[in-house]
């Protein structure tokens, strides 16, 4: 049911569902902490889109937390691109210069080195580093010329994270 509320666009109330599961632990259960994270994700989005700030950045808190209750232990270095760069968003949007910078900086960091075709979550690099004012590889970063990197752009529509990235990337322009 969380599901199918967050494909359909109606996440606080996925979030609800999410809060009140219990999974028992499993090595190969993800998608209970998938759901969550998506869940509070799009909400963050939703209420970032709307002006709301702080209730983006419950959101997004929520989507950084591994609840016991899920089945799964946070992982080692777990994907958090998103959020991370959502929250950075967030705080520059309160004044917050110094926690939307450690953001954009884990975004960053989180990328590394980037291949000749690049990943969808790697297309959320290049506006990371401009929020940190660092222009040297953005231009790099936007082109991604190869007509490989161009389909995973154009591919994003066709998944939910991919919507979900396009509608953070739509926060920079």
């Amino acid at each position: 049911r969380a599901k199918a509320l967050i494909h359909t666009g109606r996440a606080v109330e996925a979030t609800r569902i999410m809060a009140a599961v219990h999974v028992l632990p499993s090595e190969n259960g993800r998608e209970s902490h998938r759901l969550y994270e998506q869940a509070h994700t799009l909400a963050a989005l939703n209420a970032l889109e709307a002006g709301a700030l702080a209730n983006a950045k419950e959101h997004l808190m929520a989507a950084l937390r591994w609840p016991e209750s899920l089945g799964q232990g946070r992982p080692y270095e777990p994907e958090e691109r998103l959020v991370r760069f959502l929250l950075g968003r967030v705080e520059e949007g309160r004044g917050n210069t110094e926690a939307a910078q450690k953001a954009f900086q884990a975004v960053v960091d989180a990328t590394g080195e980037l291949r000749d075709i690049p990943r969808p979550l790697d297309l959320l690099a290049a506006p990371a580093l401009e929020a940190l004012g660092r222009t040297m590889g953005v231009e790099r970063l936007r082109r991604f010329g190869n007509p490989e990197a161009r389909a995973v752009r154009e591919g994003l529509s066709d998944s939910l994270e991919g919507r979900m990235i396009l509608r953070a990337l739509s926060l920079t322009e």
